[in-house]
C-alpha cells in the first residue's frame, strides 16, 4: 500500500525525469530514501550528457551512495522511480541491497512512449527484482500524470 511519502517521492522522481530531459537525455529519475526518510541519493537519467550507455538514473543514483548508507540500511531503503528499471539497473539495485523498488510507469508502456535502445534485453526489471527477492510496487495511479509531463 502506498503512503503519502511514496507519493511525494514519486513526484519528486518525475521532477528529475523532467531535468534531465530539458538537459536533452532520456526522461527518468530515481531516488534513495532511508527508512526514516532521509533522501540517502539521487540522480537523473545521464547517458547522453555523459556518453556513458550505463548512466541510467538508478545508476547514478547508487552511485551517488558510495558510502553514504551501509547494507541493513540499504536493506530497509527505497528505491524510487520514475518508470520501472531496465534489467541492468533491477541488478544493480539487488546487488546494492536496495530491499523495496517504487516505480510510476511500467517498462511496456514506456516502451510504446520512449522507443527503447535496439539492445534492449526484452527482460523486465520488475521480474530481476522480485526474483532477487525485492518488493516492487507500481504506482499506476501517478503514470498518466507522469507521462503527460515527461512524453508530452
Amino acid at each position: 500500500m502506498l503512503t503519502d511519502v511514496d507519493l511525494t517521492e514519486l513526484r519528486a522522481t518525475v521532477a528529475l525525469a523532467l531535468e534531465a530531459r530539458q538537459r536533452g537525455d532520456d526522461p527518468f529519475g530515481a531516488r534513495v530514501v532511508a527508512a526514516d526518510g532521509r533522501l540517502l541519493a539521487e540522480g537523473g537519467n545521464l547517458v547522453r550528457t555523459t556518453a556513458d550507455v550505463t548512466a541510467h538514473a538508478e545508476i547514478v543514483a547508487l552511485r551517488a551512495l558510495g558510502a553514504v548508507a551501509g547494507a541493513p540500511e540499504l536493506a530497509a531503503a527505497t528505491m524510487y522511480t520514475s518508470a520501472e528499471p531496465c534489467a541492468m539497473c533491477a541488478a544493480a539495485i539487488a546487488w546494492a541491497g536496495v530491499g523495496r523498488v517504487v516505480f510510476v510507469v511500467d517498462a511496456a508502456r514506456v516502451k510504446t512512449l520512449d522507443a527503447p535502445a535496439p539492445t534492449w534485453p526484452g527482460v523486465p526489471g520488475r521480474e530481476v527484482l522480485e526474483r532477487s527477492g525485492r518488493h516492487v510496487e507500481h504506482a499506476a495511479m501517478l503514470a498518466r500524470e507522469a507521462e503527460a509531463i515527461l512524453w508530452p
